[in-house]
């Protein structure tokens, strides 16, 4: 896509990728979502300081609800709105493999945060450990 560069070979056999701060759109983020769905490698995903909205939010969520391996997933500090926070919501209630998510200074209402920490909680044994709003 013009002015959005994606290194494929990063995609590649790694159980790790750490694209902080390089300021991703939702291009990127739906690109890597495509990738996560059949993923059997990645265990961790850091996001975080980029440009995400709502609708590489919900291209992401929409790949947990598959994805059965991703352990980690780090969307702190991008501009996540409500509709963006809901699909995440419905991600985890559905995904038992996710073990940390960080979500801090996204821009849903604190009625979605309550709604991700209790789903996060009922579904991870009544623990919040792991979750970060």
């Amino acid at each position: 896509y013009d002015s959005h560069e994606l290194a494929t070979e990063d995609l590649r056999e790694n159980d790790e990728l750490e694209w902080d701060g390089e300021d991703y759109t939702d291009v990127e983020a739906i690109i890597i979502a495509a990738f996560l769905k059949d993923n059997k490698e990645l265990t961790r995903l850091d996001l975080a300081r980029n440009s995400i909205a709502d609708a590489g939010a919900i291209a992401l969520a929409a790949a947990l609800r598959e994805n059965t391996t991703l352990e980690y997933l780090n969307l702190e500090s991008n501009v996540v709105a409500e509709k963006g926070g809901k699909a995440l919501c419905e991600a985890v209630a559905v995904n038992s493999t996710l073990s940390y998510l960080n979500v801090k200074d996204a821009a849903f209402s604190i009625g979605v945060q309550q709604e991700l920490r209790d789903l996060w909680t009922n579904g991870r044994n009544g623990s919040n450990l792991g979750l970060h709003l």
